[in-house]
């Protein structure tokens, strides 16, 4: 790719709250890469409000016009941030005008409709040369990134025995994402736990490799968090290694809190444990006593991550990557394929299942 390559000319689809607060400060820290000619919500307000924020004076479409907007030959990509519900209709079309996508996570609301419009798009529209990647920023976190490179390639944990995830959330009227509206009446399976888990999952899967069985126990605690809020998951990778998966999304404020001070990852090996948080790892080699874990120890050693921003540095590294990728279709970028965000979902489904039946179920494999 040459220094006069053209700027990508891109359309912002969604006004919502992660498309203002992240997807619109991601392409404007890319503004020498990509130029956003439009912006489309459902709401007019919306869409103008979100046009407004870049220099490039897009245009607004909102409604019933999107189409109207793909039919634009000065689009060449899409970038989908919709409800869950709505991203897979809204993906295929933007592929039949010719657009490349990137679209949120997760990457459809169940297995088999992913699968069936995955397969079309491997058939139809990815051999025509468009891009399609799912916009999973746990991919790109740099201290998961981190931890898979000590474990994977350094292997300075050895053999990884038992891994312990635990996510705490207070959905509740202080939470501006509790507002959402298709996110309190969820029309896909799991409401939170899908759409929050699928994170967790891309995070474990990166790290550890596949999941191969779960067994789950699921309950609603809070009558404003339906089907399930609160989840309690056990994992066997492929390699062997067994994992706990815990969470609840009815937690306070006050639970929250106090629960940051905690990894968000425990990773045991045979030489070693990670504790993982996104802002920084602590590596403790299996020598370290129990009273080392309270002082300074030279067996302890503690990465921070200079580059996190609450999630946006992540964000902008995915699109980034997906800009490239349009740019330079010949290069290999580190994209987070449609399938890797189907296996994510396959993860998150099989334990939806598990917790319904008491049973072990295997996590089918859509790689």
């Amino acid at each position: 790719m040459s220094a006069s390559t053209p700027k990508v000319r891109i359309a912002l689809v969604g006004a919502g709250l992660f498309a203002t607060n992240r997807h619109a400060p991601a392409l404007h820290a890319l503004h020498s890469k990509v130029e956003v000619v439009a912006v489309y919500s459902r709401s007019e307000a919306s869409s103008v409000k979100v046009a407004s924020l870049f220099s490039s004076n897009p245009k607004a479409y909102f409604g019933d016009t999107y189409e109207e907007m793909l039919q634009r030959t000065d689009i060449d990509a899409v970038d989908i941030v919709l409800p869950i519900d709505t991203l897979l209709p809204s993906v295929e079309a933007a592929l039949k005008h010719g657009k490349h996508v990137i679209s949120e996570k997760p990457v459809a609301p169940s297995v088999k409709e992913g699968l069936d419009f995955i397969k079309k798009y491997e058939t139809e529209y990815k051999p025509k040369g468009l891009v399609w990647a799912i916009a999973e920023n746990y991919f790109y976190e740099p201290a998961g990134l981190l931890a898979r490179d000590l474990i994977q390639n350094k292997k300075v944990i050895g053999q990884v025995m038992s891994t312990f995830a635990v996510r705490m959330s207070a959905m509740n009227a202080a939470n501006k994402y509790f507002h959402t509206t298709w996110r309190q009446t969820p029309a896909y399976q799991g409401g939170f736990v899908l759409d929050g888990g699928v994170h967790d999952i891309a995070l474990l899967r990166m790290i550890l490799g596949e999941v191969a069985q779960v067994s789950a126990h699921a309950a609603q605690f809070s009558e404003d968090l339906p089907p399930m809020d609160t989840l309690a998951a056990s994992l066997k990778f492929a390699s062997g290694a067994l994992a706990t998966y815990s969470v609840c999304f009815s937690a306070s404020s006050a639970q929250v809190v106090e629960s940051t001070q905690q990894p968000l990852v425990t990773i045991v090996g045979t030489k070693g444990t990670i504790r993982l948080w996104l802002h920084r790892l602590e590596l403790i080699t299996a020598t370290t006593s129990a009273a080392d874990l309270g002082s300074p120890s030279s067996n302890v050693e503690v990465f921070p991550i200079p580059t996190f921003n609450m999630g946006q540095e992540a964000v902008t590294q995915e699109v980034s990557e997906f800009i490239l990728a349009v740019q330079d279709k010949a290069s290999a970028r580190r994209l987070y394929s449609p399938r890797h965000g189907l296996q994510d979902v396959a993860v998150i489904e099989s334990i939806i299942n598990a917790s319904k039946t008491s049973a072990y179920v295997t996590v089918p494999q859509v790689l």
